[in-house]
């Protein structure tokens, strides 16, 4: 077992920048499959209003607010939704 590389490891799991990525990621992964009746709606409002998104199950780049609420109102009622962090 190599400890630098442990310690390597442990150091980076603690960087706040990478630390709260991940939070940010696990807030949009809570959010976009909680199944509420407004999970598209506060899914869009985790983006900014000039946002610019190219969603995993569309063939178009969505602009802004409307554009990307229009894709999270589809996404979000896809059947058996899941979301795995690091895929």
């Amino acid at each position: 077992k190599n400890q630098n590389l442990d310690d390597q490891y442990l150091c980076e799991s603690l960087n706040p920048e990478k630390m709260s990525v991940d939070s940010a990621t696990r807030h949009w992964i809570k959010t976009v499959t909680s199944g509420m009746v407004d999970a598209s709606q506060k899914t869009t409002d985790l983006y900014d209003r000039h946002g610019v998104i190219w969603g995993t199950v569309s063939k178009e780049l969505r602009k802004g607010q409307q554009e990307i609420r229009q894709y999270f109102d589809f996404f979000v009622n896809l059947p058996e939704l899941s979301v795995v962090s690091g895929s």
